[in-house]
């Protein structure tokens, strides 16, 4: 019931609603009270707490690799309509560090060595092909 509160609750921050409630109803406590103050579109709120939650799959075609250029030097420097150019590793460990300052060092830190380390098993087991 508490996982359902809190997805209803992100739902309903969704809206843009001020002072919103969501609580626990009933006599059992098995029921969700919602209350929207000021929302005039009701069904809309309903649609928004009821929709299905969303999970995207990214298929990973390539890479990765150390430059934009030198992933797309494969694809003559174009990148296909239906894909996307992700940047990946130094993306996370930049916001990581910006975001949690000193945490987000550690993170940077344990995250290169995990990811060491499992390349690292992984080659012990040649499961890891080299560039030709």
């Amino acid at each position: 019931m508490r996982q359902a509160l809190q997805t209803v609750a992100r739902r309903v921050n969704e809206l843009g609603v001020s002072e919103p409630i969501v609580a626990r109803h009933g006599a059992a406590g098995d029921q969700i009270l919602v209350q929207l103050p000021g929302v005039e579109d009701v069904a809309e709120a309903k649609a928004v707490i009821r929709s299905m939650g969303r999970l995207d799959i990214t298929l990973i075609e390539e890479g990765p690799a150390p430059t934009r250029d030198r992933l797309l030097a494969t694809r003559n420097g174009v990148v296909p309509a239906d894909t996307e150019v992700v940047a990946g590793l130094v993306a996370v460990a930049l916001f990581m560090l910006a975001y949690y300052r000193l945490s987000g060092v550690n993170a940077v830190v344990v995250v290169t060595l995990n990811l060491l380390l499992l390349v690292g098993c992984l080659a012990a087991l040649g499961r890891v092909q080299g560039s030709s």
